[in-house]
């Protein structure tokens, strides 16, 4: 909580960071061994993690369809 604060995040900050939950959520890391490596949310927010950058495997085909990627 205190790092939620200490960020203090207007409304578009906290849709980037929604964005950026999105495709993570999907990620490696965070489904492997029950969801054993996800960060905590303290750590995320400290570590700026919603401008972390999606790889190519996190821009498959489940992330792009949810987003309305018509393939064009």
């Amino acid at each position: 909580m205190r790092a939620w604060k200490k960020l203090a995040p207007d409304l578009e900050l906290c849709h980037i960071m929604a964005d950026a939950l999105r495709w993570q959520r999907e990620t490696d890391q965070w489904t492997q061994d029950g969801g054993q490596f996800i960060p905590s949310p303290a750590s995320w927010l400290r570590g700026r993690r919603w401008e972390d950058e999606p790889g190519p495997r996190e821009w498959g085909t489940r992330y792009l369809e949810e987003e309305g990627y018509d393939g064009i």
